[in-house]
């Protein structure tokens, strides 16, 4: 995941995990949102790496977000070329057995509106973030 973040960046991620990892040793609560980019780290593999990686750092939940096109038109609009503009959208249904990875090594894992069975504090985590979410938005 160190090369492959590097790779997509352009930037070392140790210093990031670094950071992370003291947070989570401090007792401050964090959420790492891993987008899911299709061929690029989509893969069962890849949610393995990323798994093993957030758990060996202490993380307890971590949110997927599936790749989604709302950065193409910027793209279009400042004459570059999107490298994606073909790649169809992940919708959070299909990120079920990427998903299962990170519950299987204890995760709480989830997704905007991913229905998969969890614990009921899981359940009601997963509720008042979106809850704050949508409030957050309607305040906007």
């Amino acid at each position: 995941t160190v090369i492959k973040h590097y790779e997509g960046t352009h930037v070392h991620n140790e210093l990031i995990i670094e950071n992370l990892a003291w947070a989570i040793s401090q007792g401050i609560e964090v959420l790492p949102r891993i987008p899911v980019i299709p061929d690029f780290n989509d893969s069962l593999d890849d949610a393995k790496g990323i798994a093993a990686l957030l758990n060996q750092v202490g993380a307890k939940k971590v949110q997927l977000l599936p790749f989604i096109q709302f950065g193409e038109n910027k793209y279009h609009l400042l004459g570059k070329t999107y490298s994606y503009e073909n790649v169809k959208a992940l919708h959070p249904e299909d990120l079920t057995d990427y998903q299962r990875i990170f519950l299987d090594v204890g995760m709480i894992a989830f997704s905007n509106l991913l229905k998969i069975p969890y614990t009921q504090k899981a359940l009601a985590e997963q509720f008042l973030c979106q809850g704050f979410f949508n409030l957050f938005l309607s305040m906007n």
